[in-house]
């Protein structure tokens, strides 16, 4: 299960084809059901979690919105976009719906998608989403929780005390306390290798976006960032 960290961005443009449902007509009266015009807006969710809605727009099945959301998205796994029509009396009805899910999105190595998608039962939305984040595979607590029949909090102390008790297990094995005979010869590779003059290690690779605070920590991009190194 691939699930999603980080900021998500989404541009509801527009929608065409929209059909009334059975239900939708219950209050109808005068035009026949194919030439009826809803009042519809999308309801955007990630997950369980309501992000926002579109406005509403007045008698017509091709509406066009541009309305943009964006929200920090936890563990994500999947956008729902449900459309629905504005009723005059009582709970607005449901018209139809689509999801999309965030392994979907990333199965290529692209953060920007923008495409038509099809809406069940009737209908297309046309979106654009922009993801800021992080990846990866693994279960949810929430997963466990359900497949398990056990309790979040039951599943977080399993979780907690095994991997605990793996680093007490495993780590002189695997990841030993080095001497200062090693110390030694780990500070002269870098300082052979990369002329880093008593280092010891790596913290990461990666380059983190940041203010430009010296100019030999700035690479050649257009975004201002830093390795961040030890």
């Amino acid at each position: 299960m691939v699930v999603f960290n980080g900021l998500l961005k989404i541009r509801i443009c527009e929608a065409v084809n929209l059909k009334p449902t059975a239900w939708s007509l219950r209050h109808a009266v005068g035009p026949k059901p194919q030439t009826f015009q809803l009042d519809p807006y999308i309801a955007v969710n990630v997950d369980d979690s309501r992000i926002g809605q579109t406005s509403t727009k007045q008698k017509t099945n091709s509406p066009a919105w541009h309305d943009d959301f964006s929200t920090d998205v936890c563990n994500g796994r999947k956008i729902e976009l449900a459309v629905f029509h504005d009723a005059p009396i009582g709970y607005d009805d449901f018209v139809a719906n689509c999801t999309i899910q965030f392994e979907d999105l990333l199965q290529n190595g692209s953060r920007h998608f923008e495409d038509w998608i099809d809406l069940e039962p009737e209908g297309k939305v046309y979106v654009v989403i922009d993801l800021s984040g992080s990846s990866g595979e693994g279960f949810l607590l929430s997963s466990l929780h359900y497949q398990y029949r056990m309790g979040i909090s039951t599943i977080s102390s399993i979780v907690r005390d095994t991997c605990r008790a793996l680093w007490e297990v495993l780590r002189e094995d695997y990841i030993p306390h080095p001497t200062i005979e090693q110390w030694l010869q780990i500070s002269n590779k870098f300082l052979d290798t990369c002329q880093f003059p008593n280092s010891v290690g790596v913290v990461d690779g990666k380059h983190k976006d940041c203010k430009s605070f010296r100019k030999w920590l700035v690479n050649s991009s257009t975004t201002k960032n830093i390795s961040q190194l030890s």
